[in-house]
């Protein structure tokens, strides 16, 4: 779904992947659950584009939710993977998504049957990752800038990408 000029939204809105089109290039921002990767295909389609045109993985941050199908795109595509340095550790070591923290309520509860239907039970870990800092412009399709914002993670970062005014 198309949500700003250039800007595709792959997800049923619990758990987004967002993909951000340049001069015919990719940036895929995060990876959301590994079953979101047989949909990405047709996303990128949609947009005119191929798994071929996928430059760069930015995640936002490294929960399990959000790094899905990262190492399967980076190992099967070659396409490199950036995450905020604080946040590194996390997406290279496996685990699973750690709902015994969550409070039982209605959110949980949908999040949990979504990670067992959408591949969450366990996480791959991300075998190459290269990191980023506060401040940095990606050098990737969409030059995003990064806000970090701790809070939800130690790395949690927010991309502005200014030619389009959307983060």
């Amino acid at each position: 779904m198309e949500v700003a000029p250039g800007v595709r939204r792959l997800g049923p809105g619990l758990v987004n992947v967002y993909l951000l089109e340049e001069a015919g290039e990719v940036t895929i921002v995060d990876a959301g659950a590994p079953g979101y990767w047989n949909d990405l295909p047709a996303e990128l389609a949609a947009m005119g584009r191929t798994m071929e045109d996928v430059r760069a993985l930015v995640l936002t941050h490294a929960h399990a939710d959000h790094v899905g199908f990262a190492e399967r795109l980076r190992r099967e595509r070659r396409v490199p993977v950036r995450v905020h340095e604080l946040d590194e550790a996390l997406a290279r070591r496996p685990g699973t998504p750690n709902l015994d923290e969550r409070k039982i309520r209605p959110f949980a509860l949908r999040f949990i049957a979504f990670a067992l239907t959408h591949g969450m039970v366990r996480t791959t870990p991300i075998l190459e990752v290269a990191t980023f800092g506060d401040g940095a412009t990606l050098d990737v399709p969409g030059a995003p800038r990064v806000i970090h914002v701790p809070g939800h993670s130690e790395g949690s970062a927010v991309l502005h990408v200014p030619a389009r005014d959307v983060a």
